[in-house]
């Protein structure tokens, strides 16, 4: 069982770093941590982090 996290940004001026610390701080392991820089109107199909993280889940993880 793993803790694996997600995060998002629509703009390189928005700065991903708060959320990764929250994830790692809410007790994600980094390597188990995605991302994407990307609209939050964009299709979740079109999310590559979003798409790596769900792929990665396996039965027990949250």
């Amino acid at each position: 069982m793993a803790l694996v996290g997600y995060w998002r940004t629509s703009t390189t001026e928005q700065d991903a770093e708060r959320q990764i610390q929250s994830l790692l701080e809410a007790g994600c392991e980094k390597d188990l941590i995605y991302g994407d820089q990307i609209t939050g109107t964009s299709a979740y199909g079109d999310r590559p982090g979003l798409s790596e993280c769900l792929k990665s889940l396996r039965p027990g993880d949250t």
